[in-house]
């Protein structure tokens, strides 16, 4: 509900409980959100995800796989030069250390943005 209320305002808030909420399920709501929303103006959303996926912070199936649906939006919306920062990270999400639902989402989002 809140990504189809929410606004580019809201995101620093979703950001802020997907960095520090312990519980995957709440996680994955915030990010749901990001990507319902849609608009990241400042990438700071897609910052956010990187730099958990870089960090190897972040190895649940639900919340990696909610990243990727996430990045392939906001890639979706925005364009460049935001979407070729999305593409190197959902580009990263399909290595074979990522969970099987998270690289199956990402090579469906980049397979969407081409």
């Amino acid at each position: 509900m809140l990504g189809k209320l929410g606004s580019q305002e809201t995101i620093p808030w979703l950001i802020n409980i997907f960095k520090n909420d312990n519980e995957p399920a709440i996680k994955t709501a915030a990010i749901n959100s990001i990507g319902s929303i849609g608009v990241d103006p400042q990438g700071i959303a897609l910052q956010a995800f990187l730099y958990s996926i870089i960090n190897s912070s972040t190895k649940d199936e639900q919340i990696l796989t909610a990243v990727a649906a996430a990045t392939g939006a906001l890639c979706r919306f925005s364009g460049p030069p935001l979407s070729e920062a999305g593409i190197r990270m959902l580009t990263l999400l399909t290595a074979n250390h990522q969970p099987s639902a998270a690289r199956r989402q990402a090579r469906a989002e980049l397979a969407s943005l081409r």
